[in-house]
């Protein structure tokens, strides 16, 4: 129990916002965690995941929406549009879901829900996106509470 503890205020200190240290969960830049992380941290990751679904269904939210031509944020592979889009992941504590692997380009800025990233983090996902339209690849950016 004393880990358990241990685990939720380490995650809590790590997302207070003065301190906004994402990559304590040890997200990778092609989203996935590391066994360790998954370990630790399995519980939390996917009780978010489960309630981010849960949320999903009773709101009714589109399974995906076009931000701009173009543009847009998907929730599962069988609601994507067509196109073998590219993905933006803007989560740290969402683990990429496997069917996200294989045909999809894929960047993860770890970020905790309700923040922004830093800008360092924005200019190199603003780069990635741009390299991926001139390549005429849809972009989708995924995050835990996108919002039409």
């Amino acid at each position: 129990m004393g880990v358990g503890i241990s685990v939720l205020i380490g995650l809590t200190l790590a997302a207070n916002p003065s301190i906004d240290l994402p990559i304590l969960l040890g997200e990778n830049s092609d989203g996935t965690f590391p066994i360790w992380s998954l370990f630790m941290f399995s519980p939390y990751l996917y009780f978010v995941r489960g309630f981010s679904a849960l949320r999903r269904m009773k709101s009714g939210e589109p399974p995906y929406s076009e931000i701009s031509e173009g543009f847009g944020w998907p929730c599962s592979l069988d609601k994507l549009p067509p196109g073998n889009p590219a993905i933006i992941d803007c989560t740290c504590e969402m683990p990429r879901m496997l069917e996200f692997t294989g045909n999809h380009a894929f960047l993860c800025i770890p970020t905790w829900d309700t923040r922004s990233p830093q800008p360092a983090d924005i200019e190199a996902a603003v780069k990635w996106a741009c390299r991926k339209r001139a390549q005429k690849i849809p972009l989708f950016i995924h995050c835990a509470y996108g919002f039409s």
